[in-house]
């Protein structure tokens, strides 16, 4: 047998735990703790947040569960029909392409997870001020009669940052970075 047992058995065991978080966080018996489920800053915030977080990854993570139990079937079926003497092919591929897309898949459904429970709790027990800094505009320019450069319609398709050491608007606003939206 080529198939090293150990992968196997890793997607499977992923497999489980992401199907058994799926179906308890589908059903809402998933309580708020430190161990088992999608653990992130923004779903730790609150219960409604965890609800929320867990509620919008249920989809992802059924298709996860369903991605590697028919990659541990494929491999199952590939060990069994392959003859002594040949060389690996499916044995080898489907437990390792199954253990990628599976953690792959979970690693979604947490982000996935985290941006629903952030806009759970903003302005309650989510997000404070100081994580939303980032979406506060800069000051407008004022615009010349003629429309220069520094027009505000210009100054509403970029926003300017500088570096973190300077502010916004510091030593080095010369050289700052300019992204167009």
């Amino acid at each position: 047998m080529a198939t090293d047992p150990g992968l196997l058995i890793g997607v499977v065991v992923l497999t489980l735990v992401c199907g058994s978080i799926a179906s308890a966080s589908a059903k809402g018996s998933l309580p708020r703790n430190g161990a088992i489920g999608i653990r992130t800053k923004a779903t730790k915030s609150s219960d409604a947040a965890w609800d929320a977080g867990h509620r919008a990854a249920v989809p992802l993570m059924r298709w996860t569960t369903w991605f590697g139990v028919l990659m541990t079937v494929v491999t199952v079926v590939a060990v069994i029909v392959q003859r002594p003497g040949e060389d690996p092919g499916w044995e080898v591929v489907a437990p390792i392409l199954g253990f990628v897309g599976v953690f792959v898949g979970l690693m979604v459904a947490g982000v996935v997870a985290d941006r629903a429970a952030k806009t759970v709790g903003v302005g309650a027990h989510g997000a404070s001020p100081r994580s939303l800094r980032h979406k506060i505009r800069p000051p407008l320019a004022r615009s010349s009669a003629n429309g220069d450069a520094n027009s505000r319609a210009d100054h509403q398709r970029r926003v300017i940052t500088g570096s973190p050491r300077h502010g916004r608007y510091g030593r080095r606003a010369s050289r700052a970075r300019v992204s167009w939206r």
